[in-house]
């Protein structure tokens, strides 16, 4: 198993696709569904009332609402095609929620802002494409 994130009481976790949430508190497993391909990291809100992991698309979990997908198979891009996305990497903005950049190194690059209060995800810009550029795990968005 390999951690995504941790903080006082949860563990984002992962076994190859497989993503779960480990309750250090009661010793809880709860599946919280799959990447494909392994997920590339996870999130954990300061209050610890929400959970994110990201890769092929991007999972979110709270203990109300439950699981949410975004960018995975029903995902219409600009371009109005059907697909899924890479999310490279995310931001919280406590302020405004959480920006991701979808794959800077393809057709879909792109910033969104997922909305915490309503679930919305709305486009913010076009990403300046960097398939001329060598891959990079930071990049600037």
């Amino acid at each position: 198993m390999r951690i995504l994130a941790e903080s006082q009481n949860f563990v984002l976790r992962h076994e190859y696709e497989d993503v779960s949430l480990f309750d250090k508190r009661t010793q809880e497993k709860r599946s919280l569904g799959e990447h494909y391909g392994d997920p590339k990291a996870g999130l954990i809100s300061p209050e610890q009332d929400w959970f994110i992991t990201f890769g092929e698309g991007l999972l979110y979990f709270d203990f109300e609402r439950g699981l949410k997908s975004f960018f995975r198979s029903g995902f219409v891009d600009s371009w109005g095609k059907d697909s899924s996305a890479f999310v490279h990497a995310i931001r919280y903005e406590p302020s405004l929620g959480v920006k991701v950049l979808l794959d800077p190194w393809s057709d879909y690059a792109s910033t969104w802002l997922l909305n915490l209060e309503t679930l919305e995800i709305a486009k913010l810009s076009d990403s300046p494409s960097l398939v001329e550029q060598p891959f990079q795990e930071e990049v600037e968005f």
